[in-house]
């Protein structure tokens, strides 16, 4: 008896020990290339500087990212009157290599009523960190 009890504690810690395990963060580099369409308005102002959230759409998808290095392209004059600053602009067209931002890296802001009144437009599109990025000459 003493025996079929260790082996089904055995059994319970191991069951419990592979469910309760930390879910592994998708880490793969990517490469893709794309079009800065717009920016964070609750975070980003004119003239953009590293830190402050651009929206960059692909093929596949827009992504969000806080970390897009200064001097890669040069926001044309009325890109940040609207959060949807340069759909399909040929000037920002970019090649870049990413991973999706796991917890930590993930950036949360909140607006202020004055400046987005019902949250933040930008919340439900994937974060990327950026690993490196350059501008597509056409």
């Amino acid at each position: 008896m003493l025996k079929l009890a260790v082996k089904i504690l055995v059994l319970l810690t191991i069951v419990i020990g592979v469910g309760c395990g930390d879910e592994e963060e998708d880490q793969r580099i990517l490469e893709t290339t794309g079009y800065i369409t717009g920016y964070d308005p609750c975070l980003t102002i004119e003239s953009y500087e590293i830190g402050e959230g651009l929206l960059i759409a692909t093929s596949t998808d827009t992504l969000l990212t806080y970390n897009f290095p200064e001097n890669i392209v040069e926001f044309p004059d009325g890109f940040f009157d609207s959060w949807l600053g340069g759909i399909d602009n040929q000037d920002l067209e970019v090649r870049f290599r990413y991973k999706l931002a796991n917890e930590d890296e993930i950036i949360t802001y909140l607006c202020s009523w004055g400046t987005w009144p019902f949250g933040n437009p930008v919340s439900n599109f994937d974060q990327v960190v950026i690993i490196s990025a350059e501008k597509i000459v056409n």
